[in-house]
């Protein structure tokens, strides 16, 4: 997997009574419903396919690349969700929120996407130290 949301999937789809063959068909399509995008801050002034980012801007990352870049956590994350979103059948969000971000947040950027797309979704307090949120779409 290239993601922990696409690893999620792929261990949930993981069934210990079935055959090795099975089991590789069903992780790899778990693996194939996830789209995977994250914020993290950036550590340099530059710019990437036309988008200005200043030293300790948020970016927001889908699957690999840098679709947005702004000084506002909140701003960032809409703009990644929306980019993320917009025009794919997606359902259903999981939200992992860093260990500088609080609940209160994640649950404010997960009511966002409720809101505005009508999908269901679920926060998950990660701890992880780089990334403010990582995001799971399916």
């Amino acid at each position: 997997t290239k993601s922990i949301p696409q690893g999620i999937a792929a261990c949930i789809n993981f069934n210990i009574e079935d055959t090795l063959e099975n089991n590789l068909l069903n992780m790899q399509e778990g693996i194939n419903s996830i789209k995977s995008g994250s914020v993290t801050t950036a550590i340099k002034d530059t710019t990437v396919n036309g988008i200005q980012i200043n030293k300790d801007d948020f970016m927001g990352i889908s699957e690999k690349e840098i679709v947005t870049s702004s000084n506002d956590l909140m701003t960032t994350c809409k703009k990644l969700l929306d980019q993320m979103i917009a025009g794919q059948d997606c359902c259903f969000i999981t939200i992992i929120y860093g260990d500088t971000v609080d609940e209160d947040l994640a649950n404010e950027v997960l009511n966002y996407a409720i809101d505005t797309y009508d999908i269901e979704g679920e926060i998950v307090n990660g701890q992880q130290p780089l990334y403010q949120f990582i995001f799971g779409l399916e």
